[in-house]
């Protein structure tokens, strides 16, 4: 991929979790409510290398896969 192409992914990445961390700081909510993104992808990785993720992961890819196939068809028969 070209950077032209990269930089406005990167950038609004970036701007989300700056505001995502601002929103933590300034609004006081408790982490339950509202944790920070470093703490966020803390528990990601930890729940990646636990192997606790990979089953969660398969089973929303293959919803997301089956809605995607079912979805504009089931959309049609509901529209008649």
């Amino acid at each position: 991929m070209k950077a032209r192409t990269i930089l406005p992914v990167v950038a609004a990445l970036v701007v989300f979790v700056v505001a995502w961390q601002l929103a933590v700081v300034l609004g006081g909510l408790q982490k339950s409510i509202l944790p920070p993104p470093l703490l966020v992808a803390e528990r990601f990785v930890e729940a990646f290398a636990e192997g606790t993720i990979q089953p969660h992961l398969a089973t929303t890819l293959q919803r997301s896969q089956s809605a995607s196939r079912s979805g504009p068809s089931s959309a049609c028969w509901r529209a008649t």
